[in-house]
């Protein structure tokens, strides 16, 4: 079981090398803030970046769940990618953009690749005292930005017309798309090289070491009051 686990960890840190050497933008390759998962076909984590933003990828399942609803199974194709960046399914706030593409093994679909990734620019107010949503800049739903394969051109050109910088947005979407491209071709291997049709089991697996693990920890604290606070910036 780690063994395998180590390989698809292995996995997204090489696509997270991937998405660092071919980004545009100083946000991605100087401040690491971004985050790379595999998922099953249920939008279970299996495994994450060991850089990056772990906060980033504890939210990757849920919006899974909400690209799912929108974006049934059944129409999913290979080379499909649905981005979004609504920080109420995604990350937070707007200048990150969420993006999930299917992994599909011998015609049927098997996973899920998620990254998210924060843009040099969404457009809205050029300083950092936005009062509101829309102040932020460009609210994206969840869209197909590529259809097998194929890039969506009124997605990218609406995106595009509503940031100051294009090409950096551009270079880093594409360099998401690339990670992406690194986790299809490695988890395909992964399923090859184990002959599993599927992550079911081994997700099911992860998750229940997870939670025993978690369970065994919360037992060993003591029983009382636990209190915490930070201060943010202001």
């Amino acid at each position: 079981m780690e063994v395998r686990w180590d390989r698809l960890a292995a996995a997204t840190d090489e696509a997270a090398s991937t998405m660092l050497r071919t980004a545009f933008s100083t946000i991605i390759r100087e401040s690491n803030d971004y985050t790379i998962v595999l998922m099953d076909r249920q939008g279970r984590t299996m495994a994450e970046s060991r850089a990056g933003i772990p906060g980033f990828a504890a939210l990757m399942s849920s919006l899974s769940a909400v690209v799912l609803d929108k974006f049934p199974a059944r129409q999913w194709q290979d080379g499909d990618c649905v981005i979004t960046n609504d920080p109420w399914i995604a990350t937070g706030h707007l200048p990150d953009i969420a993006m999930i593409t299917p992994i599909f093994h011998g015609g049927v679909l098997v996973g899920f690749a998620g990254t998210a990734a924060h843009s040099p620019d969404i457009g809205g107010t050029p300083s950092m005292g936005a009062t509101d949503l829309i102040s932020e800049g460009i609210l994206i739903p969840p869209l197909r930005l590529f259809r097998a394969g194929g890039v969506e051109q009124g997605v990218k050109d609406l995106l595009l017309a509503n940031v100051r910088l294009a090409d950096q947005l551009w270079g880093d979407l594409e360099a998401q798309a690339a990670a992406h491209a690194v986790c299809r071709r490695r988890e395909q291997e992964f399923l090859d090289d184990f002959g599993e049709p599927d992550f079911e089991r081994f997700a099911a697996e992860v998750h229940a070491l997870a939670d025993a693990a978690l369970r065994a920890a919360i037992r060993e604290l003591p029983d009382g009051v636990y209190r915490a606070g930070v201060d943010a910036d202001r």
